[in-house]
């Protein structure tokens, strides 16, 4: 989720903006996180958050120059591996990490190049803590998100996590934890979500099986 003035501010940066979903939406760590997203890295700055409390996950999106906005995505990364646990993690969103999912893209155009050679950064930066599977731009063939998804536990019980044997990481510690789970990060064009409120039309609660 986003608004009007971020996305102005993240036009102007003419740089590449990072989106870090992490499995948490409790308040003392997100409190942690902005700061540290915040105040962490000269040359980053943190536009939105956005937490999903039913489902126990929050975006943070961070844009400036490529190597800042690496840095400091690494931060926040490293800092919910550090406090979170995968174990205990209860939500309906399906996820395969503590840090489940960062998505690097270029704020405006349409050259991937540098956002890629961003994500190639935070997943090396990361591989000593947890699993990295790469995607598009970032992955030597350019996998896509959906089907890296599918090669993991994603749409499966995120409960004791273990390595998928059919999808070796990109990254990954010598011994890889259920504690923190695995991460997916790659380049592509930049997205937002939106999480709109609806309210269910007249005829299909009349006619709720059509």
């Amino acid at each position: 989720s986003t608004s009007l003035q971020p996305m102005q501010q993240l036009k102007a940066l003419e740089r590449i903006a990072a989106i870090v979903y992490v499995s948490t939406a409790a308040p003392g760590l997100l409190r942690r996180l902005k700061q540290l997203a915040m105040s962490g890295t000269p040359g980053a700055r943190l536009l939105t958050v956005f937490t999903d409390e039913p489902y126990a996950r929050t975006s943070l999106l961070i844009a400036g120059e490529p190597s800042a906005v690496a840095a400091a995505t690494v931060s926040v990364a490293l800092l919910a591996a550090a406090e979170l646990d995968q174990r205990e993690h209860v939500a309906t969103h399906p996820c395969i990490g503590v840090v489940d999912h960062i998505s690097l893209s270029p704020v405006d155009g349409d050259d991937l190049a540098p956002a890629a050679a961003a994500a190639l950064d935070v997943g090396a930066s990361l591989a000593h803590t947890v699993p990295v599977y790469l995607y598009g731009a970032a992955h030597p063939a350019g996998r896509t998100l959906a089907t890296t998804r599918r090669l993991t536990p994603y749409f499966k019980a995120a409960a004791g996590w273990t390595a998928a044997p059919e999808l070796p990481a990109d990254f990954a510690p010598a011994e890889p934890s259920a504690r923190t789970g695995a991460c997916c990060v790659g380049a592509t064009p930049l997205v937002l979500n939106y999480n709109l409120r609806a309210t269910p039309c007249l005829y299909f609660l009349l006619y709720p099986s059509r």
